[in-house]
């Protein structure tokens, strides 16, 4: 080859790497605007995080296509000029992350090179929407999305819904006084998340992907009442401009009331943390919010300084993100289920494939546009992903090389066989028959659901016996049920036929809350159940409340209050409860609750969970403990009572053992939680 020739080659190849570097910024901007501004994403972090390094390897090999404007040199994208922007007082910087242990040892390295004897402050990463807030003498005085990391949008209204989130700090100490700027996450909680798409498919809407896309969009809302009625969360992650260790201001935080990020953790070297990489993979499915990885900090806010940033992170911090687990399996059919508000929901029947440690073999496909959007048929090969480790949802389709007929909704009731209706603006096909045997199935099978009435032993399977000898058609004939008419059903003997009745009878004293999550009142989940037994106290209160008196509770709007007045002046309903009433269902208020937690068998004690709890998430065990009169905690210190341990449990479990502090395993803990019911 010629010397004219060779010098032709090298500036066709340097076109082509031009050509893939303009495309990859094009790309990552617009997959920059569809996360940050429009919440619904088209790829995944992972596949996110493989262009962004592509991009960053070409242009660290050719310098001179260097460009200033490049996606690699800040963060976020622009921001929406639908809101009012303000500008960071300190920039928002996003975190460099790796999927690799040897990567994160990398940087262990280039810290101790600038620092001798780092700690590292090592914690959840939460997956949710970033925000700075400004605290100015203990009042918040402003929140803000993250944008492009100079400037966001301000969203302190609806922050402020946050109900979590101190409004003012409780304090005189000099930390409050001035300025005090916070960073966190505000976020959906996997138990509130999975009520939202309830909600949602029952309205006949398009529910969102996931938990942080539903926070994202739920943040920019103009309706703040509309924002408090979702029940947004929040944790703080970070005070900015601190002389105090990033460990122990949180720790400062939490004492004043803050939601800090929890199960954090202090490590010396790298040992440690790669143990708590390993020990976080498991234990990071027992939280109730997102999770994608840890956070690695350095801890020493001098020592941060020192390290210092670069362009859009900084060198003293990174993320080191597990693999996102998706499956793939085969698409064995569609079927259309009928849920308790009669909508019709296309649920897609798998090849059961293990999925984030449980086999799953079905997944939502949501309405017939999402099956449209996805062009996805029978035969078809599929990718499953959970949303928010709870949910399993179809994400992609490989399409088999011979492929069937599209699919089509029924027009009629897969259930009763009534013509199905479609209300104006609404996505979702619905039966109206008030007869319809599975609407009758899925109400009762709500009311008695974990969340609700929390009747233990009332499966599937006994309903169907249940419906098919006639003996219930909606939620008030289960009080009337005996141990002999269930002892008759097929596969039920007289022992579990006494054990349901039990169940059954002891739910006649749950929350008031949970008897009005049970009703199926529309629009109406678990935080506006709360607000409401919090205002009302009683159920009667509540039924007499006018539309006036329900739409003056901070949390609850015009919609939501006029689906509560309509749901109790249907006659029909009104029937249902009269009927509970007669039974005895008599439900308590959490005050009253709260004073029998006095008489508990740990009243006052300070009880910390670590590790995995069989059969329950964190919160549910936190809950557990509080059932149990103690008060659940986030961190292990000389003032902790019990130390709850279970598998996965780190230096929580050896802190307290050097503490002196008593420890019991979880499954005793869950054996003792189920023998006080």
């Amino acid at each position: 080859m010629s010397r004219k020739q060779k010098r032709e080659a090298e500036r066709s190849g340097e076109a082509r790497i031009e050509e893939r570097i303009a495309f990859l910024r094009r790309e990552i901007e617009r997959h920059n605007r569809l996360y940050y501004q429009d919440a619904r994403p088209e790829i995944t972090d992972a596949e996110y995080d493989a262009l962004f390094r592509e991009l960053e390897e070409l242009e660290k090999r050719y310098p001179l296509f260097a460009d200033p404007s490049s996606p690699t040199t800040r963060v976020g994208a622009d921001s929406v000029p639908a809101r009012r922007t303000v500008k960071h007082r300190y920039p928002l910087l996003s975190l460099d992350n790796t999927y690799s242990l040897g990567e994160l040892r990398e940087f262990d390295r280039r810290v101790r090179e600038v620092v001798r004897k780092p700690v590292y402050s090592v914690e959840p990463k939460v997956d949710g929407v970033a925000v700075a807030l400004v605290y100015n003498e203990g009042k918040l005085l402003q929140a803000a999305t993250r944008g492009d990391g100079i400037t966001g949008e301000d969203v302190t209204e609806n922050v402020r819904t946050i109900r979590t989130l101190p409004r003012k700090i409780a304090s005189r100490a000099a930390w409050v006084r001035g300025e005090l700027h916070l960073r966190g996450e505000v976020y959906f909680s996997r138990r509130r998340f999975a009520v939202l798409v309830r909600e949602m498919e029952e309205r006949g809407e398009v529910p969102f992907a996931n938990p942080r896309n539903s926070a994202a969009g739920t943040l920019k809302l103009l309706d703040s009442a509309e924002v408090a009625r979702r029940g947004l969360e929040i944790f703080i992650h970070s005070v900015v401009g601190t002389r105090e260790s990033h460990f122990n201001s949180l720790d400062r935080l939490e004492k004043a009331g803050f939601p800090v990020v929890p199960d954090r953790t202090l490590c010396r070297d790298f040992e440690e943390i790669e143990r708590e990489v390993e020990e976080r993979r498991a234990r990071r499915r027992t939280y109730d919010f997102d999770t994608d990885g840890l956070v690695v900090k350095v801890d020493d806010p001098e020592a941060q300084r020192e390290l210092g940033e670069k362009s859009r992170s900084p060198r003293w911090a990174i993320a080191f993100k597990y693999e996102p687990e998706t499956a793939e399996t085969k698409l064995l059919d569609i079927e259309c289920q009928v849920g308790r508000t009669g909508v019709i929901t296309p649920v897609a029947r798998l090849e059961p494939v293990l999925l984030s440690g449980t086999t799953v073999s079905s997944a939502s496909l949501h309405n017939e546009e999402e099956i449209r959007r996805l062009d996805i048929r029978i035969g078809d090969r599929v990718r499953v992903q959970k949303a928010g480790d709870i949910i399993p949802q179809v994400v992609g389709v490989i399409p088999a090389e011979t492929r069937s007929e599209s699919f089509r909704m029924p027009t009629r009731c897969p259930a009763c066989d009534t013509k199905l209706v479609r209300e104006e603006g609404m996505v979702k096909w619905k039966c109206p028959n008030p007869e319809c045997v599975a609407k009758i199935r899925a109400r009762i099978l709500h009311f008695a659901s974990r969340s609700a009435m929390d009747i233990s032993g009332l499966g599937d399977k006994t309903l169907e016996s249940l419906l098919a000898a006639r003996l219930v058609r909606d939620p008030a004939d289960l009080y009337s049920l005996t141990v002999e008419e269930l002892a008759r059903l097929p596969r039920m003997g007289e022992k579990s036929a006494a054990n349901l009745v039990r169940s059954i009878q002891e739910s006649r004293f749950r929350p008031l809350h949970r008897l009005i999550v049970a009703l199926g009142i529309p629009n109406v989940g678990e935080k506006t159940a709360r607000d409401l037994e919090e205002t009302f106290g009683s159920l009667d209160a509540l039924r007499n409340a006018t539309r006036e008196d329900l739409a003056s509770i901070g949390d609850i709007g015009e919609i939501v209050a006029g689906s509560i007045r309509d749901f109790f002046d249907d006659p029909a309903e009104a029937e249902v409860i009269r009927r509970l009433g007669e039974a005895g269902v008599r439900a308590v208020t959490e005050k009253a609750r709260r004073r029998s937690l006095s008489d508990g068998p740990w009243a006052g004690k300070k009880v910390v969970v670590t590790g995995v709890v069989p059969g329950m998430t964190r919160e549910e065990a936190e809950e557990a403990v509080r059932r149990l009169g103690g008060r659940a905690q986030s961190s292990v210190s000389g003032r902790t009572d019990l130390v709850i341990f279970g598998e996965g449990a780190g230096l929580k479990l050896e802190k307290a053992r050097k503490l002196g502090i008593e420890t019991m395993p979880a499954e005793e803990f869950a054996t003792m939680v189920r023998k006080s019911g």
